[in-house]
């Protein structure tokens, strides 16, 4: 017996060892068409049989295989998938090297941040917008912020973003849409603003806008939605960019706004930015920089910086799938601030008296990170930054913000089981300083600490042959602030305050036809507030800022449907149309107020002077809020004949947002915590004669809207080629914004503001220009032209407001007028 089971065992190894000696090996590289390997493309031989496998971080791949004649795939996304017959011989290796091609239809095109890894824009559950670099440079737009008026839905009042009406305006402090910069946020510790300008524009790949709460994944500061920038590495090929750009500003159209005819102060602006990116061994290179000059056609505007930056990374080899680096940016600026206009005529682009200070500021961003490829598909990654963002002002505030940040992630897609997970933990800490030589007292918001702490998850399954997409995403938010040092208006308030809460979100995604996607979503959103609506004391000529020791955090939930539809129209033009619509649900909304804040009591007008030190602007929550709305965006681009191409990006959307508690008590805290019984000046014809205060009252506006919105925005760019030539078209429109704070436009005042403002009238400007202007919004329109001297140097000439209008986005701040601008860019690769 023993003798058998011995020989049986002889028998299959011996059998075992005669199959192995039949197998022959299938290896070699799959790259893209710049030859840039490509990390974990599949490459499929028998999907039955498990003869699968998928490349490594150098793009290489390896596989056994029994002898015989396989059609082997090669798939990867965004990459048209495609097949190779071979012949695999018994004990020989064959070499097969592969390319993919990138997929041309817009509607795939691949975006990371909805989902925090790679998708296609199609099979997304949320809108998501992606706007190109070639666009943004054709349009010379070399400032981030100026990039987002390109995309539909979306607008920019005084440096902060509002993605369909879920925001108004704020001077400059908090934001509900998180700002990305490479997939971590760019918002301050302080005012939580963006910092636009850190951006290298110069070395953007693409801008991905995701509207709607994403707080599930991305936490306080995604209520309202996510704005990613996305930089770029090099290829195989080096790659050197240079653009030069001079501005020069015509008269507005009222030729007494002017001011600088006869003062041989033109306003002008000129710059030039700069890249270079290359590979060198297994390290990536990119180096960009940035100078800017300009004078405001704003009297005494003036502003300039620099900045100077670089990427790195570097992949080991003796750790196969790792990838380390650390990405640079440094900048520094100065100029002026215009806050307010001092009247109409000749006065509009005077500041208004004391509202007009020097600055100068400072940023640093250090980004460390680390990023792991295992040979199972698991993604492993710790991203890092450090970022200082020190603000000195000629007024004496101030504030010397640092941002800590740290995100530890994991992500996995299952093809047997068609799933994907993303989790991860996010830590930050945002701690603030006064500026140094200042005292905490007298710096911009204090000295404080804020920490937070978040772990999240996201969950996607593929059904019903993949056509059928769904998600599920939780976060579990930690949030606490501490004051390290306080005003003594915060008697009431020290120690900490902290928040915990957990968030949600889920999605689906069915595609109906090969060019057809239905998509729904419900997510939770929340905000804590930022430590300048909480703590800022700021005195600004007449204009007060005070502090909220009562401001509590803003929570919600957004809803959409929506269809995308792929195109194609001849052999060369292709794109997609999308129809949403869309609800934003808010409790506890906040919104900048104006009144009295201060110490003080009712208006004493035997006092005027001790009075308007009480009045001023304060971060208050102004109960439940509601905004429901639609769009439509058309994006294609193409060849419509050998020698001409088109694109166009076309958006409109409608919003109609009002307050829940429109005629009912909202309760307003001044500077001390107590209850504000009264306004200092309220809209009558909305008065219910009680002594609580409602939104309405405090509503330049007789019908339920939200202040600072537009209900209507259209956005067109439009550009078409003929052989080195290329002529395109924008055009921007607002409605009407039919809801400002009451008291700009009171009596009270309008009355009162010669004494405040040496004699300026910007209270009254602003209600003569609601006045002149009522229901009329603002189109502006922009032309180019560009002409390719080379496949390397080109020229554009760019005619920016050609209508030359006078128009605001804000009350009391005009924009500019018709203005010229001439841009050389150069680019050369090798």
């Amino acid at each position: 017996m023993m003798y058998i089971k011995q020989l049986s065992t002889l028998l299959l190894l011996f059998t075992v060892g005669i199959c192995g000696a039949q197998n022959g090996i299938l290896n070699g590289t799959v790259s893209d068409e710049d030859g840039e390997p490509i990390i974990h493309a599949q490459v499929i031989a028998d999907q039955s049989l498990g003869l699968t496998t998928v490349t490594d971080f150098d793009g290489f791949y390896s596989l056994e295989l029994p002898s015989g004649v396989y059609s082997v795939v090669f798939e990867y996304l965004g990459m048209s998938t495609d097949s190779v017959e071979v012949t695999i011989t018994a004990n020989e290796t064959l070499t097969q090297d592969f390319m993919l091609r990138e997929e041309s239809t817009l509607i795939n095109t691949i975006v990371v941040s909805a989902s925090k890894y790679e998708k296609k824009l199609s099979e997304e559950t949320v809108s998501i917008e992606v706007v190109g670099s070639e666009l943004l440079e054709n349009n010379n737009i070399v400032d981030a912020e100026e990039s987002l008026r390109k995309v539909p839905g979306v607008s920019i009042v005084d440096g902060q973003a509002n993605i369909r009406g879920g925001s108004g305006w704020a001077y400059g402090a908090g934001s509900r849409v998180l700002v990305l910069y490479d997939d971590i946020p760019l918002l301050s510790a302080d005012a939580g603003d963006a910092k636009w300008s850190l951006v290298p524009m110069e070395n953007l790949e693409t801008v991905e806008v995701i509207k709607g709460a994403a707080s599930s994944i991305y936490g306080s500061g995604a209520l309202n939605g996510v704005v990613n920038f996305r930089t770029g590495y090099p290829s195989l090929t080096p790659e050197t960019k240079l653009n030069v750009w001079m501005t020069a500003m015509h008269a507005p159209r009222n030729k007494e706004e002017a001011w600088w005819y006869g003062n041989n102060a033109l306003p002008f602006s000129n710059g030039m930015n700069f890249m270079h990116k290359r590979k060198h061994g297994r390290s990536d290179f990119v180096w960009h920089g940035q100078y800017q000059q300009e004078r405001d056609d704003l009297q005494d505007g003036s502003f300039g910086c620099i900045r100077i930056g670089q990427k790195y990374r570097f992949r080991p080899r003796k750790i196969e799938g790792m990838s380390v680096g650390v990405n640079f940016n440094g900048y520094r600026s100065w100029g002026s601030n215009f806050f307010l206009w001092n009247g109409l005529g000749d006065q509009m682009r005077v500041a208004a008296s004391g509202t007009s200070s020097r600055y100068q500021s400072t940023r640093i961003i250090i980004d460390p990170f680390i990023t792991y490829f295992d040979k199972n598909k698991n993604r492993y990654s710790l991203k890092t930054r450090w970022f200082n963002s020190t603000n000195e002002s000629t007024d004496g505030q101030g504030s010397r913000p640092n941002n800590y940040f740290s995100e530890l992630q994991y992500s996995r897609y299952f093809d047997e089981l068609n799933f994907n997970i993303v989790a991860g933990l996010v830590s930050f800490a945002d701690i603030v300083r006064a500026p140094r030589g200042l005292t905490a007292d007298s710096s911009l918001v204090g000295e404080h600490n804020r920490y937070n702490v978040a772990p999240y998850a996201q969950l996607e399954k593929k059904l019903f042959n993949q056509r059928l997409n769904l998600t599920l995403g939780m976060r579990y938010e930690y949030f606490t602030v501490n004051s390290i040092s306080k005003d003594t208006s915060f008697n009431s308030s020290q120690g900490s305050t902290g928040l915990k809460r957990p968030l949600f979100r889920v999605g689906m995604n069915y595609q109906a036809a090969e060019y057809t996607f239905i998509r729904g979503s419900w997510g939770e959103g929340y905000r804590f507030p930022n430590l300048a609506e909480s703590f800022t004391n700021l005195s600004l000529g007449g204009i007060n800022i005070f502090p909220n020791p009562k401001l509590t955090s803003e929570r919600g939930w957004y809803a959409e449907v929506g269809i995308k539809q792929g195109f194609r129209i001849g052999k060369g033009w292709q794109g997609y149309m999308d129809l949403s619509a869309f609800g934003m649900y808010y409790d506890n909304m906040i919104e900048i107020n104006f009144g009295q804040f201060g110490e003080g009591g009712v208006f004493d007008p035997s006092d005027l002077a001790g009075f308007l030190q009480t009045v001023g602007f304060s971060f208050q929550n102004v109960g439940e809020t509601r905004i429901i709305g639609s769009e439509f965006t058309i994006v294609g681009q193409g060849n419509l004949t050998k020698n001409v191409p088109m694109q166009i990006l076309f958006g409109y959307t409608y919003t109609d947002p009002k307050s829940m508690n429109w005629d009912e008590e909202i309760t307003l805290y001044n500077t001390q915590g107590q209850v504000v019984n009264s306004q200092i000046d309220i809209n009558q014809e909305n008065s219910n004669n009680r002594s609580t205060i409602t939104y309405a009252e405090t509503s330049s506006s007789n019908e339920n809207v939200l202040k600072y919105r537009n209900k209507h925005i259209l956005a067109l760019d439009w550009q078409i080629g003929y052989k080195r030539f290329d002529f395109g078209l924008s055009v921007q429109h607002r409605s009407f914004m039919e809801n400002i704070d009451y008291p700009f436009v009171g009596d009270l005042f309008v009355g009162t503001e010669a004494s405040l403002f040496d004699g300026g009238q910007p209270f009254g400007g602003i209600r003569d220009f609601r006045s002149q202007n009522f229901g009329i919004g603002n189109t502006v329109i922009d032309t180019r032209m560009i002409y390719a001297f080379s496949d390397f140097a080109k020229v554009s000439f760019l005619v920016k407001n050609v209508m030359n209008k006078t128009y605001v986005n804000r009350p009391g701040l005009p924009e500019d007028p018709l203005n010229f601008t001439f841009r050389f860019s150069y680019t050369f690769k090798g």
